[in-house]
């Protein structure tokens, strides 16, 4: 578990300093991901009305990150409390709102092999994204594990996004997903 944990830690360091470089060079450096919306806004929770699937993968990203508590899909006291711990512990404002800057700082970038509760985020977004036509749901299981079933499942949702297809649940895939089944 602990080599996970860092190994997803590293890996977000890499992604964050690859969405900086994204966002500085544009569409020089790919040109498929300054095509797909990257200042679209997170869904900000505890600001009033917090949509349950949201809550859901904050809960298993603060999880993820080392905070103990249940998943529940209600953003109480509870969440909002570890949301302000997470909020210090990474120097941001400890307004216990999961804004634009808190979803950034939270998302783990996950892929194929991937283990652990950021997964199981990405499939609990995916089981309750409404599809484009009509009201059907991704088929994946809730066992935090990405596997082919959770990578057939993210390229499809990015190929019905209109995102970038390349199977990694990466920051505008996470933007997506949230806002998305959140909507």
């Amino acid at each position: 578990m602990q080599t996970t944990v860092r190994a997803a830690r590293s890996a977000r360091s890499l992604w964050l300093a690859a969405g900086v470089a994204t966002s500085l060079i544009g569409t020089a450096l790919s040109p498929g991901l300054a095509q797909t919306r990257p200042h679209r806004d997170w869904v900000h929770l505890g600001s009033g009305y917090s949509p349950v699937p949201a809550v859901r993968a904050a809960q298993y990203l603060l999880r993820e990150q080392g905070f103990a508590l249940n998943v529940d899909g209600s953003y109480g006291s509870q969440t909002r409390e570890k949301v302000r711990r997470f909020q210090a512990k990474i120097g941001l404002d400890t307004t216990g709102v999961v804004d634009n800057q808190t979803w950034e700082r939270l998302v783990i970038p996950v892929h194929r092999g991937s283990r652990g509760n950021a997964v199981r985020a990405v499939q609990s977004l995916l089981r309750a994204y409404s599809g484009p036509v009509g009201n059907w749901r991704y088929s994946v299981p809730l066992d935090g594990v990405f596997n082919a079933q959770t990578e057939r499942a993210v390229r499809l949702f990015q190929t019905n996004s209109d995102l970038h297809v390349d199977g990694l649940v990466g920051p505008l895939t996470w933007c997506q997903l949230v806002s998305d089944a959140s909507g």
